[in-house]
């Protein structure tokens, strides 16, 4: 072997050892010791993390958690929730408080049963 072949070996030896550095220690790095959050024991500290809020939930608390809520909003929309009133998310527009910008602010932040049953719930059919 001469000394160019030599150089090339090194080389091409520095630069695999490189990439594999490269490649491997990051994703070491973002996945060592990373376990997922549970959900909180309170609603009201799930929905305030960030968790959807079911849309049968009856705790104004847990409805004051989301955005732009406060607490005479957050009692009408429990009481929507506890008669059932929520099942999609067209009929936030039907609780008294709550327009077009708000039910666009909330929706998402909100788990329906028809989204539920549409993802694969128990009134699927099996393909």
């Amino acid at each position: 072997m001469d000394d160019q072949q030599r150089s090339h070996a090194v080389g091409a030896t520095v630069l695999g050892l490189i990439l594999a550095v490269g490649i491997l220690l990051p994703s070491e790095r973002v996945t060592a010791g990373f376990e997922p959050p549970d959900q909180p024991d309170s609603i009201a500290d799930a929905v305030a993390i960030g968790w959807q809020i079911p849309a049968t939930c009856a705790d104004p608390l847990a409805w004051e958690a989301l955005p732009a809520v406060g607490p005479s909003r957050a009692a009408v929309l429990s009481r929507a929730a506890a008669d059932g009133a929520l099942r999609s998310p067209s009929d936030l527009l039907q609780v008294p408080g709550i327009g077009i910008k708000m039910a666009a602010l909330l929706t998402p932040r909100i788990r329906f049963p028809s989204a539920e049953r549409a993802v694969g719930g128990p009134d699927e059919e099996p393909r």
